[in-house]
Protein backbone atom coordinates (compact mmCIF):
# COMPACT_ATOMS: atom_id res chain seq x y z
CA UNK A 1 0.00 0.00 0.00
CA UNK A 2 0.96 3.76 -0.62
CA UNK A 3 2.41 6.05 2.13
CA UNK A 4 1.24 9.22 3.14
CA UNK A 5 2.58 12.39 4.04
CA UNK A 6 1.59 11.51 7.69
CA UNK A 7 3.43 7.78 7.49
CA UNK A 8 -0.45 6.27 7.50
CA UNK A 9 -1.43 3.48 4.81
CA UNK A 10 -3.74 4.30 2.13
CA UNK A 11 -6.14 2.28 0.56
CA UNK A 12 -4.42 0.79 -2.75
CA UNK A 13 -5.03 2.60 -5.80
CA UNK A 14 -5.30 6.02 -3.52
CA UNK A 15 -3.56 9.30 -5.35
CA UNK A 16 -2.77 12.61 -3.74
CA UNK A 17 -5.23 15.17 -5.44
CA UNK A 18 -4.92 18.41 -6.15
CA UNK A 19 -0.97 18.27 -5.67
CA UNK A 20 -1.37 18.28 -1.73
CA UNK A 21 -4.15 20.54 -1.49
CA UNK A 22 -6.86 18.23 0.21
CA UNK A 23 -10.69 20.33 0.90
CA UNK A 24 -12.56 17.63 -0.20
CA UNK A 25 -12.91 13.88 1.46
CA UNK A 26 -14.39 10.65 0.39
CA UNK A 27 -14.58 8.24 3.42
CA UNK A 28 -15.25 4.32 2.47
CA UNK A 29 -16.94 2.81 5.61
CA UNK A 30 -17.10 -1.22 5.67
CA UNK A 31 -17.27 -4.02 8.36
CA UNK A 32 -13.92 -5.35 7.67
CA UNK A 33 -11.87 -8.15 7.19
CA UNK A 34 -8.48 -9.64 8.45
CA UNK A 35 -8.21 -11.71 5.18
CA UNK A 36 -5.71 -9.42 3.67
CA UNK A 37 -6.40 -10.88 -0.06
CA UNK A 38 -10.17 -10.85 0.19
CA UNK A 39 -10.12 -7.07 1.66
CA UNK A 40 -8.50 -6.27 -1.36
CA UNK A 41 -10.22 -7.65 -3.97
CA UNK A 42 -13.65 -6.54 -2.64
CA UNK A 43 -13.64 -3.45 0.11
CA UNK A 44 -10.46 -2.29 -1.79
CA UNK A 45 -12.15 -2.75 -5.24
CA UNK A 46 -14.81 -0.56 -4.01
CA UNK A 47 -12.46 2.00 -2.81
CA UNK A 48 -10.39 2.30 -5.90
CA UNK A 49 -13.56 3.14 -7.65
CA UNK A 50 -14.41 5.65 -5.53
CA UNK A 51 -10.91 7.60 -5.77
CA UNK A 52 -11.50 7.21 -9.70
CA UNK A 53 -14.53 8.56 -9.49
CA UNK A 54 -13.77 11.09 -7.37
CA UNK A 55 -10.43 12.56 -8.85
CA UNK A 56 -10.43 15.97 -6.34
CA UNK A 57 -11.31 14.10 -3.02
CA UNK A 58 -8.86 12.37 -1.17
CA UNK A 59 -10.34 9.15 0.06
CA UNK A 60 -10.22 7.69 3.43
CA UNK A 61 -11.40 4.59 4.85
CA UNK A 62 -12.90 3.30 7.97
CA UNK A 63 -13.95 -0.36 9.49
CA UNK A 64 -16.98 -0.46 11.69
CA UNK A 65 -15.39 -3.46 13.94
CA UNK A 66 -13.63 -2.81 16.62
CA UNK A 67 -12.75 -6.37 16.51
CA UNK A 68 -11.72 -6.39 13.28
CA UNK A 69 -9.80 -3.18 13.41
CA UNK A 70 -8.41 -3.82 17.13
CA UNK A 71 -7.11 -7.48 15.06
CA UNK A 72 -6.00 -5.82 12.06
CA UNK A 73 -3.54 -2.74 14.24
CA UNK A 74 -1.78 -5.54 15.99
CA UNK A 75 -0.42 -7.17 12.80
CA UNK A 76 1.36 -3.90 12.35
CA UNK A 77 1.01 -4.01 8.77
CA UNK A 78 -0.95 -0.82 7.95
CA UNK A 79 -3.14 1.90 9.26
CA UNK A 80 -6.55 1.12 9.95
CA UNK A 81 -8.99 2.92 12.16
CA UNK A 82 -12.46 3.15 13.47
CA UNK A 83 -15.04 5.73 11.54
CA UNK A 84 -14.20 8.20 14.06
CA UNK A 85 -10.79 7.97 14.42
CA UNK A 86 -10.91 8.32 10.48
CA UNK A 87 -13.24 11.51 10.58
CA UNK A 88 -10.75 12.77 13.23
CA UNK A 89 -8.20 12.49 10.60
CA UNK A 90 -9.83 13.94 7.90
CA UNK A 91 -10.76 17.10 10.48
CA UNK A 92 -6.83 17.55 10.63
CA UNK A 93 -6.47 17.48 6.99
CA UNK A 94 -8.34 20.03 6.83
CA UNK A 95 -11.49 19.06 4.77
CA UNK A 96 -14.29 21.51 4.39
CA UNK A 97 -16.42 19.02 2.40
CA UNK A 98 -17.02 14.99 3.24
CA UNK A 99 -18.96 12.53 1.70
CA UNK A 100 -19.61 8.91 3.21
CA UNK A 101 -20.10 6.34 1.24
CA UNK A 102 -20.74 2.97 3.33
CA UNK A 103 -20.22 -0.40 1.88
CA UNK A 104 -23.11 -1.82 3.35
CA UNK A 105 -25.77 -4.28 1.60
CA UNK A 106 -28.94 -2.79 3.78
CA UNK A 107 -30.10 0.11 5.98
CA UNK A 108 -29.49 -1.72 8.84
CA UNK A 109 -28.02 -1.69 12.51
CA UNK A 110 -24.68 -0.85 11.16
CA UNK A 111 -26.18 1.90 9.05
CA UNK A 112 -27.59 3.46 11.69
CA UNK A 113 -25.16 3.32 13.94
CA UNK A 114 -22.65 4.81 11.08
CA UNK A 115 -25.72 7.72 10.84
CA UNK A 116 -25.48 8.18 14.83
CA UNK A 117 -21.18 8.21 14.63
CA UNK A 118 -21.29 10.81 12.15
CA UNK A 119 -23.93 13.05 13.40
CA UNK A 120 -22.23 13.08 16.95
CA UNK A 121 -18.71 13.80 15.73
CA UNK A 122 -20.35 16.87 13.46
CA UNK A 123 -21.86 18.00 16.44
CA UNK A 124 -18.65 17.63 18.62
CA UNK A 125 -16.55 18.98 15.78
CA UNK A 126 -18.65 22.35 14.00
CA UNK A 127 -16.04 23.95 12.80
CA UNK A 128 -15.23 21.51 9.94
CA UNK A 129 -16.53 19.50 6.90
CA UNK A 130 -19.34 22.25 6.83
CA UNK A 131 -20.78 20.60 3.76
CA UNK A 132 -21.36 16.22 4.82
CA UNK A 133 -23.04 13.85 3.07
CA UNK A 134 -23.82 10.37 3.20
CA UNK A 135 -24.28 7.76 0.51
CA UNK A 136 -27.32 5.12 0.50
CA UNK A 137 -26.24 1.10 1.27
CA UNK A 138 -26.00 -1.07 -1.96
CA UNK A 139 -29.41 -2.15 -2.17
CA UNK A 140 -31.45 0.62 -1.24
CA UNK A 141 -33.65 0.73 -3.88
CA UNK A 142 -35.72 -1.71 -5.84
CA UNK A 143 -33.72 -0.42 -8.78
CA UNK A 144 -30.87 -1.28 -6.94
CA UNK A 145 -31.90 -4.56 -6.13
CA UNK A 146 -32.60 -5.53 -10.07
CA UNK A 147 -29.04 -4.17 -10.82
CA UNK A 148 -27.65 -5.78 -7.87
CA UNK A 149 -28.59 -9.35 -9.10
CA UNK A 150 -28.24 -8.36 -12.41
CA UNK A 151 -24.59 -7.72 -11.96
CA UNK A 152 -24.00 -10.92 -10.29
CA UNK A 153 -25.86 -12.96 -13.09
CA UNK A 154 -24.13 -11.53 -15.98
CA UNK A 155 -20.73 -12.81 -14.33
CA UNK A 156 -21.61 -16.12 -12.88
CA UNK A 157 -20.41 -19.44 -14.50
CA UNK A 158 -22.84 -20.34 -17.48
CA UNK A 159 -25.91 -22.44 -15.78
CA UNK A 160 -26.85 -25.56 -18.05
CA UNK A 161 -30.64 -27.43 -17.78
CA UNK A 162 -30.99 -28.12 -14.39
CA UNK A 163 -28.54 -26.32 -12.64
CA UNK A 164 -29.68 -23.87 -9.44
CA UNK A 165 -28.20 -20.74 -8.44
CA UNK A 166 -28.44 -19.92 -4.49
CA UNK A 167 -27.40 -16.42 -3.70
CA UNK A 168 -26.41 -16.77 -0.01
CA UNK A 169 -26.79 -13.87 2.02
CA UNK A 170 -25.85 -12.90 5.90
CA UNK A 171 -29.16 -12.24 7.46
CA UNK A 172 -30.74 -9.87 9.76
CA UNK A 173 -28.71 -7.04 11.53
CA UNK A 174 -27.14 -7.59 14.86
CA UNK A 175 -25.70 -10.84 13.91
CA UNK A 176 -23.14 -10.89 16.40
CA UNK A 177 -22.01 -9.15 19.42
CA UNK A 178 -19.55 -7.03 17.29
CA UNK A 179 -21.69 -6.21 14.72
CA UNK A 180 -23.88 -4.74 17.28
CA UNK A 181 -20.27 -2.94 18.99
CA UNK A 182 -20.29 -1.21 15.33
CA UNK A 183 -17.75 1.99 15.45
CA UNK A 184 -18.98 3.89 18.75
CA UNK A 185 -19.42 3.08 22.71
CA UNK A 186 -22.15 2.47 24.63
CA UNK A 187 -24.18 4.71 21.87
CA UNK A 188 -27.82 2.67 21.82
CA UNK A 189 -28.83 0.83 19.00
CA UNK A 190 -30.65 2.95 16.44
CA UNK A 191 -31.89 -0.08 14.55
CA UNK A 192 -35.96 -0.79 16.36
CA UNK A 193 -37.54 -2.90 13.66
CA UNK A 194 -34.84 -3.62 11.21
CA UNK A 195 -34.64 -7.33 11.79
CA UNK A 196 -38.56 -7.04 10.26
CA UNK A 197 -37.35 -5.29 7.75
CA UNK A 198 -34.21 -7.47 6.46
CA UNK A 199 -37.11 -10.46 6.31
CA UNK A 200 -39.26 -8.82 4.08
CA UNK A 201 -35.93 -7.76 2.03
CA UNK A 202 -35.04 -11.63 1.79
CA UNK A 203 -38.15 -12.08 0.70
CA UNK A 204 -37.99 -9.72 -2.12
CA UNK A 205 -34.60 -10.95 -2.76
CA UNK A 206 -35.81 -14.27 -3.55
CA UNK A 207 -38.88 -13.10 -5.15
CA UNK A 208 -36.12 -10.89 -7.88
CA UNK A 209 -33.59 -13.28 -8.55
CA UNK A 210 -36.15 -16.16 -9.56
CA UNK A 211 -38.27 -13.77 -11.70
CA UNK A 212 -34.56 -12.64 -13.12
CA UNK A 213 -33.23 -15.62 -13.90
CA UNK A 214 -36.18 -17.81 -14.73
CA UNK A 215 -35.96 -20.05 -12.04
CA UNK A 216 -32.51 -20.85 -12.07
CA UNK A 217 -31.17 -18.06 -9.22
CA UNK A 218 -32.36 -18.37 -5.55
CA UNK A 219 -31.92 -16.05 -2.18
CA UNK A 220 -31.49 -17.08 0.80
CA UNK A 221 -29.70 -16.17 4.12
CA UNK A 222 -27.87 -17.82 6.39
CA UNK A 223 -30.18 -16.53 9.57
CA UNK A 224 -33.12 -17.81 7.78
CA UNK A 225 -31.43 -21.60 7.00
CA UNK A 226 -29.78 -21.70 10.28
CA UNK A 227 -34.02 -21.38 11.47
CA UNK A 228 -35.39 -23.41 8.66
CA UNK A 229 -33.91 -25.14 5.97
CA UNK A 230 -36.15 -27.65 4.80
CA UNK A 231 -37.74 -24.50 3.57
CA UNK A 232 -34.53 -23.29 1.59
CA UNK A 233 -34.43 -26.39 -0.11
CA UNK A 234 -38.11 -26.57 -1.14
CA UNK A 235 -37.62 -22.72 -2.79
CA UNK A 236 -35.38 -24.49 -5.14
CA UNK A 237 -37.78 -26.84 -7.28
CA UNK A 238 -35.28 -29.11 -7.88
CA UNK A 239 -34.72 -32.72 -7.70
CA UNK A 240 -32.10 -34.75 -5.99
CA UNK A 241 -29.13 -35.21 -8.13
CA UNK A 242 -29.29 -31.35 -9.52
CA UNK A 243 -25.83 -29.11 -9.29
CA UNK A 244 -26.61 -26.33 -7.30
CA UNK A 245 -23.81 -23.55 -7.54
CA UNK A 246 -23.42 -21.57 -3.66
CA UNK A 247 -22.69 -18.01 -4.64
CA UNK A 248 -22.14 -15.77 -1.31
CA UNK A 249 -24.09 -12.75 -1.48
CA UNK A 250 -21.62 -10.68 1.01
CA UNK A 251 -19.58 -7.72 0.04
CA UNK A 252 -16.35 -10.05 1.01
CA UNK A 253 -16.91 -13.82 1.36
CA UNK A 254 -14.63 -13.92 4.59
CA UNK A 255 -12.94 -17.62 5.58
CA UNK A 256 -15.81 -18.04 8.42
CA UNK A 257 -19.03 -17.17 5.74
CA UNK A 258 -16.80 -19.62 3.23
CA UNK A 259 -16.99 -22.51 5.84
CA UNK A 260 -20.25 -21.57 7.33
CA UNK A 261 -21.60 -22.12 3.52
CA UNK A 262 -19.19 -24.11 1.73
CA UNK A 263 -17.46 -26.33 4.40
CA UNK A 264 -17.37 -29.69 4.69
CA UNK A 265 -18.42 -29.49 8.28
CA UNK A 266 -21.62 -30.89 9.08
CA UNK A 267 -24.28 -27.92 9.73
CA UNK A 268 -22.64 -26.42 6.30
CA UNK A 269 -25.03 -25.57 3.29
CA UNK A 270 -22.92 -27.79 1.21
CA UNK A 271 -22.72 -30.67 3.52
CA UNK A 272 -26.48 -30.37 3.94
CA UNK A 273 -27.52 -30.45 0.69
CA UNK A 274 -25.07 -33.21 -0.65
CA UNK A 275 -26.87 -34.95 2.31
CA UNK A 276 -29.87 -34.78 0.35
CA UNK A 277 -28.27 -35.89 -2.82
CA UNK A 278 -27.42 -32.65 -4.57
CA UNK A 279 -24.27 -31.82 -6.02
CA UNK A 280 -22.73 -28.48 -4.76
CA UNK A 281 -20.10 -26.25 -5.26
CA UNK A 282 -19.11 -23.13 -3.99
CA UNK A 283 -17.94 -19.59 -5.78
CA UNK A 284 -15.38 -18.16 -3.37
CA UNK A 285 -16.00 -14.69 -4.74
CA UNK A 286 -17.62 -11.59 -2.63
CA UNK A 287 -19.65 -8.60 -4.05
CA UNK A 288 -16.99 -6.13 -4.37
CA UNK A 289 -15.48 -8.48 -6.76
CA UNK A 290 -18.46 -7.79 -9.40
CA UNK A 291 -17.99 -4.71 -11.61
CA UNK A 292 -21.87 -4.22 -11.34
CA UNK A 293 -22.04 -4.06 -7.68
CA UNK A 294 -18.53 -1.41 -7.61
CA UNK A 295 -20.65 0.60 -9.81
CA UNK A 296 -23.67 0.68 -8.01
CA UNK A 297 -21.51 2.38 -4.64
CA UNK A 298 -20.11 4.79 -6.68
CA UNK A 299 -23.67 5.76 -7.86
CA UNK A 300 -25.13 6.33 -4.71
CA UNK A 301 -21.43 7.99 -3.71
CA UNK A 302 -22.25 10.38 -6.85
CA UNK A 303 -26.13 11.29 -5.94
CA UNK A 304 -24.99 12.06 -2.13
CA UNK A 305 -22.89 14.91 -3.62
CA UNK A 306 -24.88 15.75 -5.96
CA UNK A 307 -27.96 16.02 -4.84
CA UNK A 308 -27.18 16.56 -0.97
CA UNK A 309 -30.48 14.45 -0.39
CA UNK A 310 -28.27 13.20 2.57
CA UNK A 311 -27.10 16.37 4.47
CA UNK A 312 -26.29 15.15 7.83
CA UNK A 313 -27.01 18.65 9.00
Amino acid sequence: MKRRKNGKAAPEGWKSPDGGKRMKAVLAVSFGTTVDETREKTIGAVERELAEAFPEHQLFRAFTSQKIVKALKKTGKGSFCTVWEALDEIAERGADELTVQPTFLTAGGEYGRLRSTLSEWLLAHPSVCKKAYLGKPLLDTAEDRIQAVRAVREELPALHNGEICLLAGHGTVGASNDEREGSGSGREDPASGAEKKMENLSDAMEALACEMSRGAMHFATLEEAERDFETVIRRLKVSPGAHILLVPFMLSAGLHILRDIGGEGENTWKSRLKERGFQVSLLERGLGEYRGIREIYVSHARRAESFKAEALR
